[in-house]
């Protein structure tokens, strides 16, 4: 059996959808990216954020965090 790689545009499509299926498909893709990827994806997106958008985004952050993860950070932040 052979396997072909096709790129395929799927903006318009993707424009179509729901925001809440746009979310879902970005986490898809960021979830299947290695480690190394998402580091590179977030460094990027937080250089394009301002001061206030990147405290937002990590404030958004930490409260999704379960209470012992938020704890190991408050510890790590405290030294």
């Amino acid at each position: 059996m052979k396997y072909y790689k096709v790129a395929v545009d799927v903006s318009n499509l993707f424009d179509d959808m729901l925001v809440q299926a746009q979310k879902s498909f970005l986490i898809d893709k960021f979830c299947s990216l290695g480690t190394d990827q998402q580091i590179e994806v977030v460094s990027e997106m937080l250089e394009n954020l301002n001061g206030d958008q990147v405290a937002e985004v990590i404030e958004d952050a930490f409260d999704n965090l379960h209470e012992r993860a938020q704890e190991h950070v408050i510890n790590y932040v405290n030294g």
